[in-house]
């Protein structure tokens, strides 16, 4: 319970500090969809090791390589070519990912190349696809959107039995892992109208096990969804309308520049090994090895010297993120907060050692302290015997003669 404690206010600290790139992507079609920082936290299932976005960051913000783009997902992302109206009804250009590219672009002045591997029916047919196909495109960022997709087909498992689902949903995982050129891995998790429900619970504990960023869309807006429902879904409850997928792009665009600030400041380099499966064996070619240290010769900490990690007036960037040089009013919060709660521990002790002085000093109840004129170890003094009769009956006393 204190852990959770401290990483809800250590995440709550940053978002502070990170205002949303932009509010709203106004300058794309489609009403006003509003964003703050509340919104901004409540999106973030988990941060994730940010090691793996300073390739991108390098890439997006030097201007002269491509920054590739992978986006796997379901018939809720795309049916590729012509079966987009099929997806979305007069959301030519419009879905999520159209959206969200389309800020990277405007933010960023690299190329972005993006590539849109469709996967139909349940994800346990595609295990060996997804990561062939991530291998040959080498992609810098890879975007995850299957949590309407089913896991199993029908019939692989009992209803009952969770296991095979996190089974395969940690192959996958683990496959994009282990992509070669190691991209950075982003979750997507959507919503859907009742009664359907999502994959969101099964990838967060496997997201925060390796450590993958995710980000739910669902948690961002189930309690200040600013829309009618008729204005998110179409007929469909498992598909959105054009404003829906602006509501996931603007979500996803905040969540992204959140991270990529964050990534300013990290340090150190991806590593090629991965934790042993929590679900599945592990095979003999994927113990644990040492990467070679040449690899780590290669990603210097130059970060910080990128015009996005150094720009402070750009609309599309937050200012900063906590324990940034450009933000240290937050790292003063943070310590303020932090003598708060040590003070207040402090008062606690104190109060508590107090009280147990006084009951050490304080005579028991029903005996008579030292030093009293009662004290029948003085010897020294002559005492008559004395009767009286109280409400407990009759009782006999020595009195000093």
């Amino acid at each position: 319970m204190t852990v959770v404690a401290i990483s809800g206010l250590l995440l709550a600290t940053a978002c502070l500090a990170a205002e949303p790139c932009e509010d709203s992507l106004n300058w794309t079609a489609g009403k006003h969809v509003p964003f703050d920082n509340v919104t901004l936290q409540s999106s973030i299932s988990h941060i994730g090791n940010l090691k793996r976005f300073q390739a991108l960051l390098r890439k997006l913000d030097g201007g002269t390589d491509t920054a590739k783009i992978l986006v796997v997902g379901g018939s809720f992302t795309h049916g590729g070519g012509l079966s987009r109206e099929r997806v979305c009804s007069n959301c030519l250009g419009r879905l999520w990912q159209d959206v969200f590219v389309s800020w990277l672009r405007k933010t960023f002045p690299a190329e972005v190349r993006v590539k849109e591997l469709h996967i139909s029916g349940a994800l346990s047919n595609h295990l060996q696809e997804i990561p062939q196909t991530a291998e040959a495109f080498l992609p810098d960022l890879v975007l995850v959107e299957t949590s309407l997709s089913p896991l199993m087909q029908p019939g692989q498992s009992p209803p009952s039995e969770q296991t095979g689902r996190y089974l395969i949903d940690e192959a996958f995982m683990r496959s994009l892992l282990q992509v070669s050129n190691l991209p950075a891995i982003v979750f997507l998790e959507l919503m859907a109208a009742p009664p359907f429900v999502t994959n969101e619970m099964t990838d967060l504990l496997l997201t925060e096990y390796y450590d993958i960023p995710q980000v739910s869309i669902k948690t961002a807006w189930e309690d200040r969804m600013p829309f009618n429902s008729s204005e998110i879904w179409s007929e469909n409850p498992l598909k959105m309308t054009a404003l829906g997928h602006k509501l996931v792009a603007v979500t996803l665009a905040n969540f992204m520049c959140f991270e990529l600030k964050h990534t300013c400041n990290s340090s150190g380099v991806a590593s090629k090994v991965l934790p042993k499966p929590l679900f599945s064996p592990q095979r003999e070619d994927e113990e644990e090895q040492a990467f070679d240290a040449a690899d780590s010769m290669m990603m210097g900490n130059d970060l910080q010297m990128l015009d996005f990690c150094t720009t402070t007036t750009t609309t599309p960037a937050p200012k900063a993120v906590a324990g940034t040089s450009d933000t240290p009013w937050s790292a003063i919060v943070f310590l303020a907060l932090i003598t708060i709660l040590l003070v207040g521990l402090g008062a606690f002790f104190v109060m508590l050692y107090r009280r147990r002085q006084k009951n050490k000093s304080a005579p028991p109840e029903g005996r008579e302290s030292e030093g009293s004129p009662l004290n029948h170890d003085n010897e020294n003094e002559d005492y008559e015997d004395s009767e009286y009769e109280g409400f407990r009956g009759k009782r006999t006393v020595r009195m000093r003669g």
